[in-house]
């Protein structure tokens, strides 16, 4: 999906993709012309998205190649392997780093030895799950370099809101400095499809368990002034 996104919008400042590819059709007609930085994570034991391709999939190969040749990076990476922290997740990581010059814009991958279609660091563990790296903190890592003029966090208004987000809960905690306040709370992905909206007043507690994981934003609207708040659910 990261893939398909960066092909048909510009609107993204990065992306990341973990255990997925790119079918041949959306390689041969990507759209994308200006260069975007690029995390690709992937398993060389993934069954379901094979990292050597299968009928219709590209390799994770021939993918790195792709964006390598439009962001116009090095073609010979730094290569860095991961210390192996967890000798008993029966897999093994490296990372491939095509640094970004001038214009350019980088490229990473992390190749999970023997790592299957899994989320590397997961707690839990459905097949061979790397345990070296989280690929949450990666990814965050990754986007957290990235500067744009356009962040989705950016605030216009309600400067005093605050809202608190428990991971560990999957609870987001709206508070606003007046208690009395009312606001429109909306929940979007990334490509913003709307997956519920409610009007609240004051302090309000908002369960995000039935979410997907993935990446998310709130809105929050009152009276001509909004708020976006971008969070990741695990």
């Amino acid at each position: 999906m990261s893939y398909f996104m960066a092909c048909n919008s510009d609107r993204f400042a990065a992306i990341a993709s973990v255990v997925s590819s790119m079918t041949t059709p959306m390689l041969q007609n990507c759209g994308r012309s200006t260069p975007i930085p690029v995390l690709e994570i992937h398993g060389t034991a993934d069954e379901v998205v094979p990292y050597d391709g299968s009928s219709g999939v590209e390799s994770i190969n021939e993918v790195l190649k792709f964006w390598i040749q439009l962001n116009k990076t090095p073609t010979t990476p730094q290569v860095i392997k991961v210390l192996d922290t967890n000798v008993n997740d029966n897999s093994t990581a490296e990372h491939y780093i095509y640094p970004a010059y001038g214009s350019s814009a980088s490229v990473e991958h992390f190749k999970i030895i023997g790592g299957g279609h899994t989320w590397p660091g997961a707690i839990i563990n459905i097949g061979v799950t790397n345990q070296d790296i989280s690929a949450s903190k990666e990814i965050w890592r990754f986007f957290s370099q990235t500067k744009t003029t356009t962040a989705i966090n950016q605030t216009t208004g309600l400067q005093n809101l605050e809202v608190q987000y428990n991971t560990n809960a999957s609870q987001v905690t709206i508070v606003p400095e007046n208690s009395e306040s009312r606001y429109v709370v909306s929940c979007h992905d990334l490509q913003g499809r709307e997956y519920f909206s409610r009007q609240l007043n004051g302090q309000s507690t908002l369960d995000l368990f039935e979410l997907l994981p993935g990446y998310y934003y709130l809105q929050i609207r009152s009276a001509n002034q909004f708020k976006i708040f971008r969070f990741f659910k695990p």
